[in-house]
């Protein structure tokens, strides 16, 4: 710190980046930080840690981003929305390999879509072997519960 304030070092864009990061939390009230590398949520009212929790986060290939913003709702027990990616990489092949009865036994919906307006459709009219190769796309959606990769709960930002 010394060096890097005497002009004999570069400053470590890495502190830099945490130190903007938290001139956005303000000082007083109540604030939800999430620290993603020690898979932690934390709740601070007036500066002060009054709760925790562990979280799930990304990994180096889908990292979890850096946001700052208002939470206006929280699902408890939410459904799990999978990302396309997710479904054509992972749960495609597993499916074209054991068959759909692997979706029932991980307790997945096929839709014509996300959102409240989705509607269930049988997985047997997918045609995963298109999915898996990218050529097809198929939404699925995980039943709320507790192996809900989604978690207990789901932060609603707008």
């Amino acid at each position: 710190r010394d060096a890097a304030i005497a002009g004999n070092a570069l400053a470590d864009p890495r502190v830099r980046g945490t130190l903007d990061r938290l001139r956005i939390i303000p000082p007083s009230g109540k604030v939800i930080i999430v620290d993603s590398a020690g898979q932690r949520l934390m709740m601070v009212q007036d500066g002060t840690v009054v709760d925790q929790m562990k979280v799930v986060v990304g990994k180096t290939k889908s990292p979890t981003p850096n946001i700052a913003g208002t939470i206006h709702y929280v699902t408890l027990n939410p459904y799990w929305n999978i990302p396309i990616d997710v479904v054509q990489n992972r749960v495609a092949p597993t499916v074209v390999k054991r068959g759909t009865s692997y979706l029932k036994a991980a307790r997945y919906q096929s839709t014509d879509k996300w959102g409240a307006s989705a509607e269930i459709i049988d997985p047997a009219s997918v045609d995963w072997k298109a999915v898996a190769a990218g050529e097809s796309k198929a939404w699925l959606r995980q039943l709320p519960g507790s192996n809900n990769m989604m978690g207990k709960m789901k932060f609603g930002f707008i």
